[in-house]
């Protein structure tokens, strides 16, 4: 019987879609090859793809060369996490004091959750969408975190489920050299592991209902089609093969010095051809007078060549500053002296990422630290914390605006719309408010015995407050307003 005309469109998507996941799978791989600085092998078979004389396809290998500038750009780029995302409990266990606190700070430093959170959302910067896995830990007894990059993960629906950010089965491979995978299925509420053809390796186990969904996602955008969001990868790929090309054409140029012997004459039957290579000669024919053969030097001019090389990777390193949102030229060095305000407007673009990715990825930090706590609250019911979580995403430190920084927050200490513990805190954000109190006792103490019935300043020079300098009309730092 001949298929049906549905059933053969049907098995043409599900082709197209499975080619595809194949494709995104291997662009995973390769961006983060390239970002963890694996590039070597990428670069040699980009190389192999390129050139097709094997004598001149060994020799660029050798003297390949490259720069790691999607890493350099994704570091750049990832704003959360720079400084620390603190995380507070309130209601009768919080308070920097409380046993929620208390709990919450062992498990913060047994997973290195500043460097940890800063990871996951670089990671995601680079590949759009990863995902997060809290568990809890059997053998130490304790949570742990782990994340899982597209390149691991498959996810299915079953029938009728039309919310793509909400799989029933995600399939994780776990060992790459045996075929293992770690299967979650969501709807029958089991996981289980099973080999590369599909058969089950142990038994399923039961998945708790609190868990929900056990896995996190970071996004830096909705998706539209897929459960995966798509934003540039492609391009990001081309761009670093790119780059890496023309750093090693550059190397390949200055080692053949933009010339390559000629001998003008006729080829003995022992003599090589043609072959680019400056220890080795060209050979162009017999001149037909029996003349002696002369040695003389061609090819291109170095330095026009290499002009064009660095003018390329100018307009790459652009085009990939544009797909991550940041303004072209902004990775060059500056040659020249910048003004204040040229520092001030190239730290805008971060700025206004910085309040994008604030409104963003607080809910995603919440559904984190949620997630962390049912699964915690699942194995150590009296261990987990518990109360209201509030959550802090600092904004960045410029060090160009440090001192503006500085001068705005002792003005509205003086003001009192700052108290001066978060003046301290600011700059110490591992400390506890008890701490920062102590410090400034001590501040205080040191300043009076250098200066005799002086008031408290944080060890500055009085200045003018907020009011008195708008009513004087003085910007400066003077201490007199009239």
């Amino acid at each position: 019987m001949p298929l049906s005309l549905d059933l053969v469109h049907r098995l043409n998507l599900r082709q197209i879609a499975a080619e595809e996941e194949e494709d995104r799978k291997r662009a995973a791989d390769d961006l983060i090859g390239y970002y963890s600085g694996n590039h070597m092998p990428l670069l040699w078979a980009y190389l192999d793809r390129l050139l097709r004389e094997g004598t001149i396809r060994e020799t660029w290998k050798k003297l390949a060369s490259f720069r790691n500038v999607t890493s350099r750009m994704v570091k750049a780029v990832t704003l959360i996490g720079r400084d620390p995302v603190t995380i507070t409990f309130g209601g009768a266990e919080g308070g920097a004091t409380g046993s929620a606190q208390a709990a919450w700070n062992v498990f913060h430093d047994a997973v290195e959750w500043p460097l940890a959170l800063h990871t996951y959302f670089q990671y995601a910067e680079l590949l759009r969408t990863v995902l997060v896995h809290p568990y809890w830990d059997p053998d130490a007894g304790v949570m742990a975190m782990r994340l899982l990059t597209p390149n691991l993960v498959e996810v299915r629906y079953r029938e009728g489920n039309r919310n793509l950010r909400r799989p029933n089965l995600y399939s994780i491979l776990v060992d790459q050299k045996n075929g293992r995978y770690e299967v979650w299925d969501l709807a029958n509420r089991e996981k289980w592991e099973e080999d590369a053809e599909g058969e089950r390796v142990q038994p399923a186990e039961p998945i708790p209902e609190e868990y929900g969904d056990p896995f996190v996602p970071i996004r830096t955008g909705y998706p539209v089609d897929s459960f995966w969001y798509e934003d540039g990868q492609q391009e990001v790929l081309s761009v670093q093969q790119r780059v890496n090309y023309m750093v090693t054409q550059r190397m390949v140029t200055l080692f053949f010095g933009g010339k390559f012997p000629v001998v003008e004459g006729a080829q003995s039957a022992d003599e090589v051809g043609f072959v680019l290579d400056p220890s080795m000669v060209t050979y162009t024919g017999n001149d037909g007078d029996n003349k002696p053969r002369q040695l003389r030097w061609d090819g291109p001019e170095v330095v026009g060549i290499i002009d064009a090389i660095f003018s390329s990777i100018r307009d790459d390193v652009d085009a990939l500053a544009e797909c991550y949102g940041v303004p072209p030229g902004s990775f060059r060095v500056q040659e020249s002296p910048r003004s204040g305000i040229a520092i001030e407007l190239e730290n805008a673009p971060a700025r206004d990422k910085m309040r994008r990715d604030r409104v963003i990825h607080t809910p995603t930090v919440r559904a984190l630290v949620q997630k962390v706590l049912d699964v915690w609250r699942v194995h150590d019911p009296s261990g987990a914390p518990s109360g209201e979580i509030v959550i802090d995403i600092p904004d960045p430190k410029f060090a160009q605006a440090q001192e503006a920084q500085q001068t705005l927050d002792l003005a509205l200490i003086q003001d009192g719309l700052m108290r001066p513990v978060e003046f301290i805190l600011a700059r110490h954000p591992d400390w506890d408010e008890a701490k920062a109190t102590d410090y400034l006792r001590k501040c205080a103490l040191e300043r009076r015995l250098i200066t005799a019935g002086g008031t408290f300043g944080v060890g500055i020079t009085p200045r003018l407050s907020l009011t008195q300098r708008t009513s004087s009309g003085t910007t400066g730092d003077q201490g007199q307003g009239g």
